[in-house]
């Protein structure tokens, strides 16, 4: 009893000390990088091979495909990576995490860890403490890291030298779908308790080497615990951006679709390892094929996915969508239309009118206080990217369609620039002042805010009865009313009845308020002319 107990602590500490090991060589390793992974990351995605060479080269040298995966979602949502691009990057990071198998197999179990596991400790450690958050500080992080992480596999493989007079695990058979499938749900399990794939599959390479498991129930371990690691994205995105889940989605299929093409021609796969390790007259040994297993198994991934990813790509964008991305979805613009240029201007237009509607209603909450019918985070990141698709639209019209002149294409990129200020401007009002005791001056802001609620409801050119001159003498008497605003205003602060930044604070408001309707007005007089109404001239 007091072995098989001294067995469990052995396995428990063993798998303890791994994880702090591969949290600190994480840490250490992202330090030390700086930059650089975000400079990567950023420039050299442009195509599938790069992206995939990327995602697994950053992932061997920091160790944590979960560090890139987050770092690949903050580059989409910031816009600096296409959905693409960072799928790849997430599948190429699935390979560069077998590392992991490789240091196991050709030092963790080979090596006398104490040779340099405690000195590595001992080093980092200090090097960590007089470095600081230096870079040298983030590699002794890493050192020490090292050293912790191979204490630990020594842990594991003296706890699993021992397990076999326990537990028989033949019992399970090998061989077999059902055996198979046992293993597999072994590995997926471990991975799930510890949410980290590379315990799991350190555990199978100790418990192989020890001769606890056979080769191909070790293989089933590892493909389990390759389907376990979605368990860590799947969580991480439940209250996530649309971006962020259509990328686990996509680390969910890749991973499943893996596993069980692999699970189904397992004798295959491990055959296929075979002939390769001989080829590349790698050592023989069971752990070191299970670590070449691990990388054909994930690159057999990559290869299943180079025809699918494309189709995956188109469904996942339909899925997961963000209020902003529908309302900045274009619903009239078609490419089909661009060979019947009326058509295809009446659609332009019809979607100015959509972006207008969305700034007027962002105009309405910043200018008015008012209440509105979608979240107004929305609608602010709808309005440029709609904006952005209907210019993108408008340039292939004109490059492709005669009629479609330089004057109808500038009152287009226009009249979405004026829409895209008219939200700009309202997001960017000054706060809001409190009410002054000065009667003068509350009454002229009571006369200039109604003035500004009807601009409001007649810059609405969604509606039939717009009329452009109405809007254009109506912003005239909303001038002339911020003239007399501003002369009670410094009346005030003359006759001592208002503070001066009260005053200051007061007309920067007004004046971004009349600004941001202005930019509405000067889009309405361009979309008229795509009306071919009569419009004024800017």
């Amino acid at each position: 009893m007091m072995g098989f107990n001294l067995m469990i602590a052995g396995f428990v500490g063993g798998l303890g000390l791994f994880m702090l090991g591969m949290g600190q060589m994480t840490d250490g390793l992202k330090g030390l990088a700086g930059g650089a992974l975000k400079t990567i990351l950023a420039s050299f995605t442009s195509n599938r091979p790069k992206a995939l060479l990327v995602g697994a080269g950053l992932t061997a040298l920091v160790q944590s495909s979960s560090a890139i995966t987050v770092a690949a979602i903050g580059f989409i949502n910031a816009g600096l990576l296409t959905l693409p691009q960072a799928i790849w990057v997430i599948f190429g990071s699935n390979i560069g995490t077998t590392l992991t198998g490789w240091l196991v197999a050709l030092i963790g179990l080979k090596v006398k860890i104490e040779l340099f596991a405690l000195p590595a400790i001992g080093i980092g450690m200090a090097m960590h403490m007089a470095g600081g958050k230096s870079r040298w500080g983030a590699g002794g992080l890493a050192l020490a890291g090292f050293g912790v992480f191979f204490l630990g596999i020594h842990l594991l493989q003296n706890a699993f030298t021992g397990v076999s007079a326990y537990i028989d695990f033949n019992q399970f058979g090998t061989g077999t779908v059902l055996g198979d499938l046992v293993y597999v749900g072994l590995g997926f399990l471990l991975t799930l308790c510890v949410q980290s794939s590379s315990a799991a599959m350190a555990l199978a390479l100790t418990a192989a080497a020890s001769g606890t498991i056979g080769l191909e129930a070790a293989a089933a371990v590892v493909i389990g615990a390759n389907v376990g690691t979605t368990s860590t994205a799947i969580l991480a995105v439940i209250k996530a951006t649309p971006n962020a889940r259509r990328v686990a989605a996509a680390h969910v299929f890749f991973n499943v679709l893996t596993g069980v093409v692999a699970l189904l021609i397992l004798p295959t796969v491990l055959e296929l390892v075979k002939r390769v390790s001989e080829a590349l007259s790698l050592d023989p040994s069971v752990a070191t094929t299970l670590a070449l297993f691990h990388t054909l198994f994930n690159c057999l991934g990559v290869l299943l996915m180079w025809p699918l990813a494309g189709g995956m790509i188109r469904v996942l964008l339909r899925l997961f969508k963000s209020q902003d991305e529908e309302l900045a979805r274009p619903q009239h613009l078609d490419d089909s239309l661009l060979d019947a240029p009326e058509l295809a201007l009446e659609a332009v237009r019809k979607e100015l009118v959509r972006q207008g509607d969305m700034a007027l209603e962002i105009a309405r909450h910043h200018v008015l206080g008012a209440r509105i019918p979608h979240p107004v985070a929305a609608l602010e990141a709808a309005v440029p990217r709609l904006g952005a698709d209907i210019r993108s639209f408008a340039f292939r019209l004109h490059r492709m369609a005669e009629s479609v002149d330089d004057n109808t294409l500038q009152r287009i990129v226009r009249s979405s620039h004026h829409y895209e200020r008219m939200a700009i401007r309202a997001e960017s009002l000054p706060r809001a002042i409190r009410t002054t005791s000065c009667t003068e001056v509350n009454q002229a802001l009571g006369v200039f805010r109604g003035l500004l609620d009807r601009l409001c409801a007649e810059l609405d050119t969604s509606q039939p009865d717009f009329v452009l001159d109405t809007t254009e003498t109506l912003f005239q008497s909303l001038r002339e009313e911020y003239r007399m605003l501003k002369f009670h205003l410094l009346a005030a602060v003359s006759a001592q009845k208002l503070p001066i930044e009260i005053m200051e604070a007061l007309m920067a408001r007004s004046e971004g308020k009349m600004t941001s309707l202005e930019s509405g007005l000067k889009a309405a007089r361009r979309l008229s002319q795509l009306r071919g109404l009569p419009a004024s001239v800017l």
